[in-house]
């Protein structure tokens, strides 16, 4: 937030909001279906395995719990 304050800092960015507790990266359930194929369409693009749908979005969830506990 700090970097984004000094580089991006504009009114409609409301960056003063962003806050620990309050980042969402998860997506919403209504979202997962049209990411999941999104994803299938693109993984070939992924050089060597590509991670699961699942991985993915597990891992969005773990970042999205560190930001928003860190005091």
């Amino acid at each position: 937030v700090r970097h984004a304050r000094m580089f991006f800092d504009r009114p409609d960015y409301d960056l003063a909001s962003a806050v620990p507790g309050s980042f969402a990266i998860d997506p919403t359930p209504k979202m997962v279906d049209a990411l999941a194929r999104d994803y299938d369409n693109t993984t070939a693009m992924i050089f060597g395995v590509a991670p699961s749908f699942d991985d993915i979005l597990a891992s969005g969830r773990q970042i999205e719990r560190e930001l928003n506990t860190r005091a």
